[in-house]
């Protein structure tokens, strides 16, 4: 609005003159024409004057002194900006020593100006310049307080922000208003630290922001950032032309200044002008500030997000500890490795191979993310390909890039079927023994960090806990399977032993323990519980063994002293089989089988509930064996009549409740009618 002023004042003065005001720009070293009035048909938009240029104008700026020239055609050199200008006045604009600005008169009449025009016009540029150079003074600081506080706004936001792509996108909304313009750029380096990535831009017609900005490769660029700080092209078009490619046609030149996380350059601001830049001191102090306020927030961000990775992964290796406690399941258990793995590497597929000593080969076990069978049937010797020489030399094999020739020689076609670009693959030893191999696929050339690595092995290393625990669960299992048979055989070997001793009840042990598991498992006896009832059973005369010949095989009835040895058996029984540990759960029907649930039984005289539970089932079996078999001293009963005496019993003798189970598994079985 004053340059307005001051051009309209100064061409009123005169007829038919074209009048300009040119502000001279130190960063740019321009003279850039703000105001204008007069007859021609001039653009009244800016327009840029080299100071170091041809033209009255930049030759006034260079001496410092009004330059007059009554006759345009007489000079050589002379530009034209109005065809019909005959004469230019041009008067400079200063402040003590220094130019702020031009005051340039054209006019239509040859030697329009006289002294007294000359000076009146230099007094007025006296004048104007005083009044010009406040009103800069005051735009400048009024721009400088714009900038901090906006720093200062921006400053506030990163203190809130808690993701590192959330601190360049509010870096990149607030430096134009900062800087004052309009085209800046985030460049991230990458892990080599061998290029850099345009991460953000404030360029809005760019969608995403960073599509047209190729990689930033250029050497002298990545070691001037690294090394000093700062790197400045004032002539994108003469000094760089690695950047004069890259960049959009209309930047002239390009300032970026480093961000550094403990003493490492991460990346780099980068401000890309339309115009030649010179950063002035305070422009420095500024841009230092912003680079400590933002590598400040990126390295906040970044612990953030460590932290919370480091969180997850945690709780990652929790929900594979508890697979592995809960789950004896090997596919099931490791499927859940591989989901956690996924989950936290974000990679593409992922197969755990076991090795099996009896073909020395690798076999697939469970796998994700593969888009054809052809993994699902994987059978690798060991020494062939990645996952067998992973095995042999039981070390880790990384390659980033399937595609290259020079660090991926081997040539497997279920690779290329499926895409890969990077593998992986980790050795699975557990007590120094290898049990199979874990691999790792990324559909892309990918290099991993090193806490990406780290976290690798320790899911190969809960791969191998997994494996282990679940290969000596089954070892143990067998084994046990195995013991409990050559227990259960020893056994029966002893009860055939009592059986050979006494031949009337011949039979009568293995009978008896068949069909006391039959009625358990009716009555939802627990599977753990049921080999100590066929062991209890099995075992319940044992104590007869420590009856004399003469009593367990007397021919006839038993006196009373006789019949208080035989009672004594149950007694025996419990003397015999407590000292062993094993047998100690199975004690119950040995040594309480011939108690009644009225209380008149022996040896204790136990009442109702107070009977073992599986004492109580055993009794109920032994009398329906015992009734309907033969006995030297008597013919079988009939099978309904034994039904009726149990019955009859029920209350006395029995469980009521075992009886209501006990008649109607004897009635269906082998087809028996009453």
């Amino acid at each position: 609005h004053l340059a307005k002023t001051i051009v309209e004042t100064t061409a009123n003065e005169f007829d038919q003159v074209n009048c300009s005001l040119f502000i001279y720009k130190p960063r740019r070293h321009v003279l850039q024409r703000v105001a204008f009035v007069g007859p021609c048909d001039i653009p009244t938009v800016s327009v840029n004057m080299d100071c170091d240029g041809t033209g009255l104008v930049p030759k006034c700026f260079r001496n410092q002194e009004v330059l007059y020239t009554p006759d345009v055609g007489a000079v050589p050199d002379f530009v034209v900006n109005w065809s019909e200008a005959k004469s230019e006045l041009s008067i400079p604009l200063m402040v003590g020593n220094q130019i702020i600005a031009i005051l340039d008169m054209e006019s239509a009449e040859p030697d329009a100006f006289n002294e007294d025009d000359i000076r009146l016009l230099r007094i007025f540029g006296e004048k104007a310049a005083l009044v010009l150079h406040q009103t800069m003074l005051n735009v400048k600081e009024q721009k400088r307080l714009t900038s901090l506080v906006e720093l200062q706004k921006m400053g506030n936001e990163l203190s809130t922000l808690h993701d590192e792509a959330a601190v360049m996108q509010t870096l990149i909304q607030h430096m134009p208003v900062i800087t004052g313009e309009p085209l800046a750029l985030v460049l991230m380096f990458n892990p080599q630290q061998t290029l850099l990535d345009v991460t953000a831009c404030s360029r809005v017609d760019q969608n995403p922001p960073a599509t047209g900005f190729p990689r930033f490769t250029d050497e002298p660029m990545l070691q001037s950032l690294k090394q000093d700080g700062t790197y400045l092209v004032h002539d994108v078009d003469t000094e760089s032309p690695f950047l004069r490619q890259v960049l959009p046609d209309e930047v002239k030149s390009f300032f970026a200044f480093s961000l550094f996380i403990e003493g490492k350059c991460i990346g780099a601001i980068a401000i890309a002008s339309r115009d030649k830049i010179n950063p002035s001191p305070e422009e420095m102090t500024t841009n230092e500030l912003i680079a400590k306020i933002v590598s400040s927030s990126i390295a906040n961000a970044r612990l953030f997000a460590s932290t919370n990775r480091s969180l997850e992964r945690l709780a990652s290796l929790r929900r594979i500890d508890m697979a592995i406690a809960s789950s004896t399941d090997m596919e099931f258990t490791l499927g859940v490795v591989l989901d956690q793995l996924i989950d936290q590497l974000h990679v593409d597929a992922a197969s755990i191979l076991l090795y099996h000593e009896d073909d020395f080969s690798l076999r697939y076990c469970t796998g994700r993310g593969f888009h054809s069978p052809i993994f699902l049937h994987a059978n690798v010797r060991i020494g062939q390909d990645y996952a067998g020489k992973v095995a042999l030399d039981r070390k880790s094999i990384y390659i980033p890039n399937l595609n290259d020739p020079d660090t991926a020689p081997a040539n497997i076609p279920a690779f290329k079927e499926e895409g890969f670009g990077a593998y992986f693959g980790v050795p699975i030893i557990a007590k120094g023994v290898v049990k199979g191999v874990l691999e790792v696929f990324m559909r892309r050339p990918f290099t991993p960090a090193d806490e990406w690595l780290d976290f690798l092995e320790i899911i190969g290393g809960q791969a191998a806990i997994a494996i282990e625990g679940i290969t000596l669960f089954a070892n143990l299992q067998r084994s046990n399977a195995e013991l409990s048979m050559a227990y259960d055989s020893t056994l029966e070997g002893w009860a055939s032993a009592l059986e050979l001793r006494d031949k009337e009840t011949e039979g009568h042990t293995r009978r008896v323990a068949e069909l006391t598991v039959d009625l358990a498992m009716t009555l939802n006896i627990k599977q753990d519980k049921l080999i100590y009832i066929r062991w209890g059973a099995l075992l319940h005369d044992i104590g007869k063994m420590a009856i004399p010949d003469d009593i367990l095989l007397k021919p006839g009835a038993l006196t009373d002293d006789e019949w208080v040895i035989m009672r004594m058996h149950p007694q025996y029984a419990f003397d015999m089989l407590s000292r062993i540990d094993y047998l100690r759960p199975a004690i119950d029907i040995p040594y309480a089988h011939h108690e009644k649930w009225d209380g008149s039984g022996y040896p204790r005289g136990l009442k109702g509930e107070e009977i073992p539970y599986a004492a109580r089932i055993f009794s109920i079996i032994d009398v329906w064996d015992a009734l309907t078999s033969d006995r030297p001293y008597r013919k079988a009963w009939s099978k309904q009549k034994t039904i009726d005496y149990i019955l009859e019993q029920k209350g006395k003798h029995f469980d009521p409740q075992i009886v209501e189970a006990f008649i109607p598994l004897i009635l269906n079985r082998d087809g028996f009618r009453a």
